[in-house]
């Protein structure tokens, strides 16, 4: 196939994935435009020349990523040593930045943050950053016990710590200037990992590697769902891939919208409003930067004049369509604002009632308490027992994990569900919540203490007002 034929063909498949009405349609076409272009030699060797420079802003995110934890590890060493220099007592020590509460007095933070290394306790988030924090409460502690001298290394003055905290792309004129438990440094290599990741974010959004990658992530998104893989395949598939590197949350990514595949392929009519991933608005600009990119880059016959024509006629149907679109959606929000509105006031309603008729008894120094070893949830000496292994345990291994009042993402928890060794199948995570409710409401004598909003979860506050 010569070039003004592939041009013509990668046109074909553009213009019937862009005019598509439907979700399926639209998504499906996409997929096989990213078919035609990863199954044409000359297009793909523009595509990997592009994503070329995405793999190498991703491995020196790793490399950086490698040496912060070397860096950690040997501050994590040092502050061992002090402390077993001067055999200090570490259940006297305070939590400060680890957000894993204790689940019992005789826990320390030297017990979570071996749990933590052995892979027990899973925390979102990068590992580096995680690691800091437990190293972040030992050195805090240290300094408020007067050893300073002897971790004086990792002591910074405010402006070196502003420096090094120092974010980019600030508008808000605010700087960090000091913290309150102690100005600590460990590693250079752990903000110069999180500064090259900001940098990989910026790309994605301006380079033409990040629409080619939005692009392959949908391919494998339905490659994935037409071939009926599970969580673990398609993490697999993602992580082996031979030709591009797929991280974390470029996985996580593929896997949660593969759902959306799913539902599409059991029923073609589902509108993109019952969908939890997949949103046409985030991919249409892909889809027109990857397609006038290869047109740019791909040497046809085409006369100029002819292609800018052809071009015109498409952004003019996609100006008419999204003027539609715009219309529709306009009346549609007025009505949902109403609705969320009116919803609102009920719920808030219900919950002043619950709140009105709930009889604490328990302290004013309980709260509740997560035994993730035994599956129990404890207050006042009560509990309420749960089975290991449960999508009931997983939520509150996670909602337990943060402080009282703070929100978990339902993206968390979900991704929970799917893990391997569940013993539940696989569901949402406010039908979870319920039955958790339930439960503690016939074990406990409490009224709704985990709470369900904007697709986030969390232990409502307002039951232990004053409690952290």
């Amino acid at each position: 196939m010569d070039n003004t034929a592939i041009a013509k063909n990668l046109e074909r498949y553009y213009d019937l994935s862009i005019n598509a009405k439907a979700p399926w349609e639209f998504f499906n076409g996409l997929a096989n435009y990213a078919g035609f272009i990863l199954e044409t030699p000359q297009l793909k060797s523009i595509v990997d020349v592009e994503m070329g420079k995405r793999t190498k802003m991703y491995h020196e995110v790793g490399e950086l990523e490698k040496q912060a934890v070397i860096d950690l590890s040997a501050a994590k060493q040092k502050l061992l040593d002090v402390i077993k220099r001067h055999n200090l007592d570490v259940h006297l020590f305070k939590q400060y930045a680890s957000l894993i509460p204790m689940a019992h007095e005789n826990e320390t933070i030297l017990d979570h943050l071996k749990l933590f290394e052995e892979g027990k306790i899973s925390i979102s988030g990068t590992y580096s950053n995680n690691l800091e924090h437990y190293i972040f409460d030992i050195a805090a502690n240290l300094l408020r016990l007067g050893y300073i001298d002897e971790i004086k290394e990792y002591v910074v003055s405010g402006e070196d710590y502003s420096k090094y905290f120092k974010e980019e792309n600030n508008e808000s004129g605010l700087q960090l200037t000091g913290n309150l438990y102690g100005n600590f440094t460990f590693s250079k290599a752990l903000k110069l990992r999180e500064h090259q990741e900001e940098a990989v974010k910026r790309s994605r959004k301006l380079e033409p590697w990040g629409a080619f990658e939005g692009l392959i992530k949908l391919k494998k998104m339905r490659d994935a769902a037409a071939k009926n893989e599970n969580h673990s395949q398609i993490i697999k598939s993602c992580l082996e891939d031979k030709d591009y590197i797929f991280n974390t949350r470029d996985t996580v990514d593929v896997a949660f919208a593969v759902e959306d595949f799913r539902l599409l392929m059991e029923n073609r009519n589902v509108p993109e409003r019952d969908l939890h991933f997949l949103r046409r608005r985030d991919f249409d600009p892909l889809a027109a930067t990857a397609n006038l990119y290869l047109l740019q880059k791909l040497p046809d016959d085409v006369k100029p004049e002819e292609r800018i024509e052809r071009r015109a006629r498409t952004i003019a149907l996609q100006k008419k369509r999204q003027e539609a679109w715009q219309a529709s959606v306009d009346s549609f929000m007025d009505r949902v604002e109403a609705f969320m509105k009116d919803y609102e006031m009920t719920e808030k309603r219900a919950e002043q009632k619950d709140d009105e008729e709930q009889k604490k008894w328990w302290g004013e120094d309980d709260k509740p308490i997560f035994d993730k070893a035994n599956g129990t949830i404890a207050l006042g000496g009560r509990k309420c027992e749960l089975e290991i292994g449960t999508n009931h345990y997983f939520l509150c291994d996670e909602v337990f994990r943060v402080f009282i009042g703070n929100w978990v993402e339902e993206g968390t928890v979900v991704k929970r569900f799917t893990q391997e060794g569940n013993k539940d199948s696989a569901t949402s995570c406010y039908d979870a919540m319920g039955s958790v409710n339930k439960k503690l409401k016939a074990a406990l004598g409490i009224n709704k203490l985990l709470q369900y909003k904007a697709a986030r979860v969390r232990i409502r506050k307002e039951l232990f007002e004053g409690k952290s």
